[in-house]
C-alpha cells in the first residue's frame, strides 16, 4: 500500500481585517480564505482511498438526513465513499461552500466538523485543520468506527475512533430521534461485533 501524500501548497497569506470590537483591538485573525487548501487535502484524501482500498466512490446529491445536521450548509459537493465488503464503514465527506469548511459523516450517525471552530478568537491554522482531517478519514479506512445507542428519555448516541493520537469521538441525546430511526441503528449495530464498522479492505494491485 502506498502511504497517504499532504499536496503541496504555497504558503498562505494572511490579511488583517477591521477591528471586531468583540475583540478588543486586535484584528489580526485570519481571512476565511486561510481554510481553502483543506478542501484540496479532502480532495486528495478521496483520491487516495479510491487507489488503495476496496472500496466505490460516487457523488450522491444529499446525505442521509440524520447526518445533515451536522454538516456543512449550504454544499458545494458530497462525496460518498462505499465498501465492497459487508460490515465496513460508508463515508461521506462533504465540501461546504465556503472555502475548506469540510464535514465527515460515517456509519449510522457519526460526524466529525473541520475546522472544528472557525470564529475569530481560535484563528485555527489551516495547517492543524489538515491534520485533524487527514486523521480521522484514514483512521475510518484503517480501523472504521465504533457506534452505540442507548434508548430512553436521556437516551443517547455516541461514536469513537480507535487508535488515533487525539480522542476523535462525540455523542448526542436521542431525544428527537424518530423512533423509526432509532430502530435502523439498532438492528445495524446489532450485525456488528461490539458495534465496530470495520475499516476498508485494502486493494490489491497486480504486479
Amino acid at each position: 500500500m502506498t502511504d497517504y501524500v499532504r499536496p503541496a501548497f504555497a504558503e498562505t497569506v494572511f490579511s488583517p481585517r477591521a477591528s471586531d470590537p468583540d475583540l478588543g483591538d486586535d484584528p489580526s485573525y485570519a481571512d476565511p480564505e486561510t481554510y481553502r487548501p483543506v478542501a484540496a487535502v479532502a480532495q486528495a484524501l478521496v483520491e487516495h482511498v479510491a487507489r488503495e482500498y476496496d472500496v466505490v466512490v460516487d457523488a450522491p446529491l444529499e446525505v442521509p438526513s440524520v447526518h445533515a445536521r451536522w454538516l456543512p450548509e449550504p454544499v458545494s459537493r458530497i462525496v460518498r465513499i462505499s465498501p465492497v465488503h459487508p460490515g465496513e464503514v460508508t463515508v461521506w465527506i462533504v465540501i461546504g461552500t465556503e472555502p475548506g469548511v469540510v464535514g465527515v459523516a460515517a456509519g449510522a450517525f457519526s460526524s466529525f466538523a473541520f475546522p472544528f471552530c472557525s470564529c475569530q478568537l481560535c484563528d485555527e491554522p489551516w495547517q492543524h485543520v489538515a491534520d485533524g482531517l487527514e486523521e480521522v478519514v484514514l483512521a475510518l479506512a484503517r480501523d472504521g468506527v465504533r457506534e452505540t445507542v442507548e434508548a430512553g428519555r436521556r437516551g443517547r448516541a455516541e461514536w469513537a475512533l480507535s487508535r488515533s493520537s487525539h480522542a476523535w469521538s462525540g455523542r448526542t441525546p436521542t431525544r428527537g430521534v424518530r423512533r423509526a430511526e432509532l430502530r435502523r441503528w439498532e438492528d445495524a449495530l446489532a450485525g456488528l461485533p461490539d458495534g465496530r464498522w470495520a475499516g476498508w479492505t485494502p486493494r490489491r494491485h497486480d504486479g
